[in-house]
């Protein structure tokens, strides 16, 4: 099939059977919706055969060498993009869309409709909850927020109606399965009784924890599931921590249906780049693993090795609301876990209202020991 045919087979499986207009995906629902006559069209879903086929991972030898096939369409697809300026971030948009700004720093997008050849990803986890609860939970996240200044939810209010911007974020979900040996030391307390004598002269018996230390080693193994790595420059992967709140039981084979009406970032982190930061997760997860397994108080970590095996993944993409809003001339983000609901996001503190709570704080603490004479 020549790229024009596949174009106009999508564009087709966006509009509504009834009167062709452009259809929506509705989030939490199986549902595409026409916001002209209202109309549900159904995504065909996959029986478990094939839903099982299609979720499964991939292994990373495997992938890499279909990657190596850029006309393989099962990897990779043609899709219209559109870059920022201002940020470098690239997302891909729904044809009909003519002006919109970047999700990530507010900036107009310049978009001039051109299309790539991008790497197909393999699942996504559609939107759970609507714009109207995403804009709600915005707002009241805004309203509860300590030192805040007072003009603080104009802005939020102003600014969030425009703002606010539903996106997929593409992240690399690794399995692999762990074996570490190590050698190390394990610390257990014990108390010994002394006698101390105060300013005063008297004597008293206090005790002292002391540690007791000595050799361990041996060898720790597991499977670690879904590590999520951001494959998004614009989305730290600390920011990425934050709304991990996931469930990836929920993904579904990838199906540009669930996209319409959204946009959709390609990645920036390729998988390889992904897997050496997962392989620092990995990391931290061993040195628990070895730190349960030595036991007692205290531990210590002398030499382990980190041997990995059977490694998978799985190129997904993520629902977020996010919104960039400027407050004097710098600019904060929020980011709202489309699946949960949940709200994170920087903000701005009121100076004054820390320095009258401080000033207050030093005059009741003056005041009590004006009184006590303590």
């Amino acid at each position: 099939m020549s790229f024009e045919d596949k174009t106009a087979e999508i564009k087709k499986n966006l509009q509504c059977a009834g009167c062709g207009a452009p259809l929506h995906y509705l989030p939490g629902t199986s549902f595409m919706l026409c916001s002209y006559c209202g109309a549900k069209n159904e995504i065909p879903q996959m029986d478990v055969t094939q839903l099982t086929l299609n979720l499964t991972p991939i292994p990373i030898e495997d992938y890499s060498a279909a990657l190596a096939n850029k006309k393989d369409d099962v990897l990779h697809q043609e899709t219209e993009i559109a870059s920022c300026t201002n940020c470098g971030a690239s997302t891909t948009l729904d044809s009909h869309i003519v002006s919109t700004n970047c999700p990530f720093c507010a900036s107009p997008l310049v978009i001039d409709h051109h299309t790539e050849r991008v790497i197909r990803p393999n699942a996504l986890l559609p939107f759970g909850i609507d714009y109207k609860i995403a804009l709600a939970n915005l707002k009241k996240w805004g309203k509860t927020l300590w030192f805040a200044p007072n003009d603080l939810k104009y802005v939020l209010d102003a600014h969030s109606v425009n703002g606010l911007k539903g996106l997929y974020i593409p992240y690399w979900s690794y399995n692999a399965f762990v074996e570490s040996e190590y050698e190390g030391e394990r610390g257990d307390y014990y108390y010994e009784n002394r006698t101390v004598r105060d300013n005063d002269g008297k004597t008293r018996t206090i005790q002292e924890r002391r540690t007791r230390w000595r050799r361990t080693s041996g060898v720790v193994s597991g499977q670690l599931e879904d590590i999520l790595i951001s494959a998004s420059t614009s989305l730290s992967q600390s920011d990425a921590n934050k709304v991990n709140s996931w469930n990836l039981e929920k993904l579904v084979p990838f199906d540009e249906k669930y996209l319409s009406g959204f946009l959709a970032q390609t990645f920036q982190k390729n998988h390889q780049d992904g897997f050496e930061l997962a392989k620092e997760v990995i990391d931290q997860e061993v040195q628990y693993w070895i730190r349960r397994d030595i036991g007692g108080d205290e531990q210590r970590i002398r030499d382990y090795d980190m041997e990995l095996s059977d490694v998978t993944l799985r190129y997904i993409l993520l629902p977020l609301y996010m919104s960039s809003y400027q407050y004097k001339n710098k600019t904060y983000s929020v980011l709202i876990n489309a699946f949960s609901g949940r709200v994170y996001g920087a903000r701005p503190y009121s100076f004054w209202k820390i320095f009258f709570l401080v000033v207050t704080i030093l005059i009741v603490l003056a005041i009590y020991f004006a009184t006590t004479g303590s």
